[in-house]
């Protein structure tokens, strides 16, 4: 990589210094079959970046339209567990791309260091990346490469990083293993990426999802070996090794990591969504109550979609009867409008939706307030074209709407909620916290519980 590090470092020497290392080589941050990645500093916002600068072979297969297309497609994801996209480029027939730069743990450091991960804390993690990848998923992005390595933990949080460029798009991946490059990571991929298959989609995530949880509880992938040939052979012809052999699960975490490891991309959950609901399906972890965490991640509950589909029911009955029915608010359901941003000079306009998942995510509880699907939310508000608290608590039937505004200067952030209750639209005292914009998910956690 010596010329093509030069020929980089040149180009882009108007935008990047590259850091380097006591020898005076480039400063490497690590290094796979499919790119190498420096560090690098932001010269025009002053901050550290990490750069990762693809292969030349991966770059002959792949061609640079096709990678600048679907970077362009995976910058666009915005989820408080993604790992953004800064920049990226064709630098003198080089493709890369800038990421933030990440000094803390991944999964896999704290799974070399401690071994398996409490249950609460492993399924903390995986409700995370499920959320992170649903997000995906929606917006037609695969990951094609999870594994602990990609999964940062930072500030009580875990952010998937690393999309975009494992494995290319339909109709590439014969190429690639033609030319010798590894395709994903053996002990995580699917049967299906594991054979080359070129129509991958969300399924093949989910299996490679439940191998990281799986590793998460059992402290090692479920498929090992000397080779990765050995490992692959053993995904197509030997069963899933039980994980109440290894430890004490809840019988639904186990079927459900079960059913994610299916062979068959169809004996598989079709999206991560169902695969989350099936995990919360467990009682109680074992040796131990849930803790609030647990417990506040989970707000994809079935009782939930079931009384959103009773409400569009509803609403599609009440315009073609063209009859007025009175409102039912349901004084359990809370709404959360997209935040109202104050921010002169400073691009913030992913946290407008952003923290209303982050915030839906933290709202539930047993028998207490839970949040309306954003999903239906900003439907809602599409279809009124407005983001007025009182028709959207009429629309969803929500007995209460949070309304929340952020005002930062650059370097520090206050969130201020208020919470309105219907019918009535009487008002709470809005409650505000503040920090930086690093530890979103840190204040969002605080702001829930003071609401």
């Amino acid at each position: 990589m010596s010329d093509v590090f030069s020929r980089l470092t040149a180009a882009l020497a108007d935008r990047y210094r590259f850091a380097r290392d006591g020898r005076g080589g480039p400063a490497m941050l690590g290094e796979g079959g499919m790119a190498s990645v420096y560090l690098a500093r932001d010269l025009r916002h002053d901050r550290e970046v990490a750069i990762k600068v693809v292969r030349p072979e991966l770059t002959a297969a792949i061609g640079p339209e096709r990678f600048l297309r679907e970077i362009e497609t995976t910058a666009r994801l915005t989820h408080p567990s993604i790992l953004p996209l800064f920049d990226s480029g064709d630098a003198d027939g080089i493709l890369w791309y800038a990421m933030p730069y990440f000094a803390g743990r991944t999964l896999k450091d704290r799974l070399v260091e401690h071994g398996p991960l409490p249950l609460a804390e492993a399924l903390g993690i995986f409700r995370d990346v499920a959320g992170a990848l649903e997000h995906a998923h929606r917006n037609g992005v695969l990951h094609r490469d999870l594994k602990p390595a990609n999964v940062l933990l930072q500030d009580g949080r875990a952010v998937l990083a690393d999309f975009g460029i494992a494995l290319p798009t339909a109709g590439t991946a014969t190429r690639l293993t033609d030319s010798g490059l590894s395709v994903g990571t053996p002990e995580y991929m699917s049967p299906e990426q594991a054979l080359g298959e070129r129509n991958l989609d969300a399924r093949s995530d989910i299996y490679a999802l439940g191998c990281v949880l799986y590793q998460m509880l059992a402290g090692e992938p479920p498929f090992t070996g000397a080779t990765p040939q050995a490992v692959i052979a053993k995904r197509l012809v030997e069963p899933v090794p039980r994980l109440s052999t290894v430890r004490e699960v809840p019988r639904a975490v186990e079927a459900a990591i079960a059913k994610s490891l299916s062979r068959q991309p169809a004996d598989r959950f079709s999206s991560m969504a169902e695969f989350v609901r099936a995990v919360d399906a467990a009682d109680a972890p074992a040796g131990g109550s849930p803790d609030v965490r647990t417990f506040a991640r989970r707000w994809l509950q079935p009782r939930l979609i079931a009384s959103l589909l009773l409400i569009v029911v509803a609403g599609v009955i009440a315009l073609r009867t063209r009859r007025a029915a009175p409102i039912r608010y349901d004084p359990q359901v809370v709404a959360i409008l997209p935040a109202r941003i104050n921010a002169p000079g400073h691009s913030l306009d992913y946290l407008k939706e952003g923290i209303l998942d982050l915030a839906a995510a933290r709202l539930t509880g047993e028998g207490g307030p839970r949040a309306a699907d954003p999903r239906a939310t900003l439907a809602a508000l599409r279809t009124s074209g407005e983001e007025n608290a009182g028709a959207l608590a009429a629309r969803l039937g929500a007995g209460k709407v949070l309304d929340e505004s952020i005002v930062s200067d650059g370097q520090h952030l206050t969130i201020t909620a208020t919470l309105i209750s219907y019918p009535g639209g009487a008002r709470q005292a809005p409650v505000s916290v503040e920090g930086t914009e690093d530890s979103l998910g840190v204040l969002v956690d605080r702001l829930m519980i003071r609401v």
